[in-house]
């Protein structure tokens, strides 16, 4: 029907020709065209915009309906002015849209330069935080090895000065019983003219003397025997008198000869004025304002028997009372005598003495120590005497000292059964005693020395030498308060004794020292004790550049890492550009070829699909999970039908579709698993497969030994292989003397059959040289054999038959030709190929 076949009273109204989709839409708006009950027409005018969104226009019919004046005109403006309307509708709709992508990317793109600065601060603050955990870690590492290194010399020092005091006090006492018993041994035979004390001249002085100083570390040894005042004191000047020269000269005899002593040397007297030695000034006791008065109060104890000995320039030190009211050494004696203990006079030339007589006696002893000590040994340095008791019946028992202790608690006598006849006593330098008692490298190690009498001096620590600081503590003052870098102890709690009273810190440095049971040494009269500090030559050698280079390179690391970081940023987002520019690219095209309604009932199709997909990629391995169990599919419907039963359900139809379900489910598990199973094979279109065995090879080996048949098929079948490898030939096994080959798989090659008849030819003429050379070793005939070889080109399966001792593989027609059909080629150069069978 025509327009001029309407009615008057209707017009239909047209697209634009402007629009190219109006233009193709008249058709389809006449056709769109519907008569209402009241006799009006609704026109549909159908604009497809760029998103593919259906416009629909409808007219009333009081805008649609016109006189016939108007005409198509009208209708035509009208329809020109509606489209207009929709057209620009619809460029605002895509205005709009633009502008919201460009917000959402500018959005998008904030929050990635906000992830980015939030990513450069965290990574610059752990950075930071890393690069000071890192400096702190190693420093604290050096201050814990710094304190390691001080607990390790401190304990080296305290067990070295505990195991020399020790020593020392165990030497003299062994010094003591030896020359105890001899005396007890003369006294006791009737044939030897035996004194008393105090007139005893201990024999082999000298010898036995030195050894006790090269326990101690020594420096002089000094017999000073007990005298009472009165007639004991007349009776033992003159017998002084009378036998001086013999120890003398004994001693002076070794001192010569010793190369341990390396002291002034002086010669032997060889005449003596009025029967009185050079080396004795007076017969009678002395003190250093002179000859002491007959009825002056005893005790004494006299300086006589000595090792080393030498004269000093103004007198002589024999016959000094160490006793004497003004010396310096009457309370350490007295302290001996009085409690049986072993004690430590007060430390000399410390240059604190205000007592002008005891500084001349400190003077006097140093002149006499410059001449006996070694040119090494500094004699104005700190010194200190030991004075060890000389007691009779020292041999009765092995701990003398807890024998009289148990007697002084019992009440019994003791001074008449153990009586203190002497003292031998030691002089002892302090740097001899510290000294080798660390190893080279050690250095800068504090010690602090005093007693409780108020003396304190200082010594630092150079490996196993020490340096003298001077007097007073010398300590630097922040390592006071670190008790970690400070240790004070007692002498004598160094010392291991029957039941010591050392506190329990200090008896690890008693651990593996044998017991001491000789007298002990007093920590009742001035107690000696050393305090070890930490100094700052110590921390020198802990304090390096480390934490600073680690701390760099961490910071180095770390940047390397933003780098990395970086640059992978700007690599994925140059990908991601990509990809987003060609999922562009895909979505218009897409966009081109689908309207969005059908777009949006595509995609989500195809999403449910994907869930689908992955529930049953899902469920299918859960089920290849029971099947691997053991668990069979009745069991299962057993299992399930019976917990149905037992969960109440009693509708037949609920239980029927559970079944159903269960068992599509199973099905398709037992699918999925099938398909998990399916053989390992595949098909190679194009391949030659060659066989090749060694003719004559059952006669020959059945005449050789297993080893020769070995020798002869590892030579044979390893040049195969080599030869194989070259060519890209697939060795594909072994049987006997049979050798099996194929060409063009897995690797599919157009020239496999050249390739396998150059293999061929390169094996043939290999075998031919092997057999010669082997006929040497294996036999002569073994250059008789020869190689048979078969090939054919085709099809053939290859794969994998599962099971015990798996492997590769070959079925095909062509690979029964060659055992049907076999052909011998190359076995002779004139040798044309056979049809066995034919």
């Amino acid at each position: 029907m025509s327009s001029s076949q309407l009615p008057a009273n209707i017009e239909w109204q047209d697209e634009p020709q402007s629009d190219p989709e109006a233009t193709n839409n008249n058709s389809n708006n006449n056709n769109n065209a519907m008569m209402t009950d009241s006799g009006s027409v609704t026109s549909h005018n159908l604009i497809d915009d760029d998103d593919g969104f259906i416009m629909e226009h409808r007219s009333s019919s009081a805008d649609s309906v016109h006189s016939s004046s108007n005409g198509l005109g009208s209708s035509s403006n009208h329809g020109s002015s509606s489209n207009h309307t929709g057209g620009t509708s619809s460029r605002g709709r895509n205005v709009k849209r633009k502008s919201a992508d460009q917000e959402f990317a500018e959005r998008e793109s904030r929050q990635v330069n906000q992830a980015r600065a939030c990513m450069i601060i965290l990574f610059i603050s752990i950075t930071g935080l890393l690069a000071q955990g890192v400096y702190f870690f190693v420093r604290f590492g050096e201050i814990e090895e710094f304190h390691d290194q001080y607990d390790h010399d401190k304990d080296e020092v305290l067990i070295e000065i505990g195991d020399t005091l020790q020593n020392t006090l165990s030497a003299i006492d062994t010094f003591m019983d030896a020359v105890e018993a001899e005396h007890e041994a003369g006294v006791a035979d009737p044939n030897i003219d035996e004194l008393e004390w105090p007139r005893v001249l201990v024999q082999d002085f000298s010898v036995r003397g030195n050894k006790v100083l090269t326990l101690s570390r020594g420096s002089l040894l000094v017999i000073q025997p007990k005298v009472e005042a009165g007639q004991e004191r007349a009776e033992w000047e003159q017998w002084a008198l009378e036998n001086h020269e013999e120890w003398i000269e004994e001693t002076l005899r070794i001192q010569q000869s010793s190369p341990l002593y390396q002291g002034e040397q002086v010669e032997i007297p060889t005449n003596y004025t009025g029967g009185i030695s050079p080396w004795i000034r007076t017969p009678s006791l002395y003190d250093l304002q002179g000859i002491m008065p007959q009825d002056a109060p005893g005790p004494h104890f006299p300086i006589y028997q000595s090792t080393p000995i030498a004269p000093t320039p103004d007198g002589q030190v024999y016959g000094y009372d160490a006793y004497n009211p003004l010396s310096s050494w009457r309370e350490p004696l007295k302290e001996m005598t009085e409690n049986y203990v072993a004690t430590l006079g007060p430390t000399m030339n410390l240059g604190d003495e205000t007592d002008p007589y005891k500084q001349g006696e400190q003077q006097r002893i140093q002149g006499f120590l410059e001449r006996i000590v070694a040119d090494d040994i500094d004699s104005t340095q700190p010194t200190v005497t030991l004075n060890y008791p000389l007691i009779n019946n020292a041999n009765s028992y092995v701990d003398v000292y807890t024998e009289i202790q148990r007697r002084r608690e019992a009440g019994l006598d003791v001074e008449s059964y153990f009586e203190i006849v002497g003292s031998i006593t030691v002089h002892l330098f302090w740097k001899e005693l510290l000294r080798d008692n660390l190893p080279p490298g050690h250095d800068g190690m504090m010690a602090v020395i005093g007693n409780d009498c108020g003396q304190v001096f200082t010594y630092q620590f150079f490996g196993p030498n020490v340096e003298y600081l001077g007097n007073g503590d010398l300590h630097e003052s922040e390592y006071a308060e670190n008790k970690d870098l400070n240790y004070r102890v007692y002498l004598h709690e160094l010392i291991n004794t029957p039941n010591g009273t050392a506190a329990n810190e200090t008896r690890y440095y008693l651990q593996n020292k044998q017991v001491y049971s000789g007298f002990r040494l007093s920590d009742e009269y001035c107690p000696y004790w050393i305090h070890l500090y930490g100094s700052d030559i110590m921390r020198d050698d802990y304090e390096t550049l480390d934490p600073f280079i680690f701390m760099i390179l961490t910071v180095t690391l770390f940047i390397c890492g933003c780098c990395v970081f970086k640059g992978y940023d700007w690599v994925s987002e140059r990908r991601t550009q990509k990809v987003l520019r060609v999922a562009a690219q895909s979505t218009a095209v897409v966009s081109s070829l689908f309207p969005k309604v059908v777009r949006d009932k595509l995609f989500p199709t195809m999403a449910a699909e994907e869930k689908k997909r992955k529930e049953s990629a899902t469920m299918n391995a859960k089920m290849r999970l029971k099947s691997f169990m053991g668990e069979n599919s009745a069991h299962t419907r057993k299992g399930s039908m019976t917990g149905g039963r037992s969960a109440g359900g009693n509708d037949d139809d609920d239980k029927s579709s559970t079944m159903d379900e269960q068992e599509r489910r199973q099905d398709e598990a037992a699918d999925a698993l099938a398909q998990a199973n399916a053989p390992i094979a595949e098909l190679f279109t194009d391949t030659t497969v060659l066989f090749a065995d060694i003719a004559g090879f059952t006669a020959w080996s059945s005449v050789r030994e297993p080893a020769q048949v070995f020798t002869l098929l590892e030579t044979l079948y390893g040049a195969f292989d080599k030869i194989a490898r070259k060519r890209g030939v697939f060795k594909v096994e072994t049987i006997g003397d049979s050798y099996m080959a194929v060409t063009g798989l897995p690797d599919p090659r157009a020239d496999h059959a050249l390739v396998m008849a150059k293999f061929a030819r390169d094996i043939r003429d290999k075998m031919n040289d092997l057999t010669i050379k082997l006929a040497r070793t294996l036999g002569p005939d073994t250059d008789d054999l020869q190689l048979r070889i078969g090939m054919n080109s085709g099809p053939v399966t290859a794969g994998v038959l599962r099971g015990d001792k798996s492997r590769f593989q070959l079925f095909g027609k062509r690979i029964g030709e060659i055992v049907h059909d076999w052909c011998i080629v190359f076995a002779f150069a004139d040798t044309q190929c056979l049809n066995v069978d034919r």
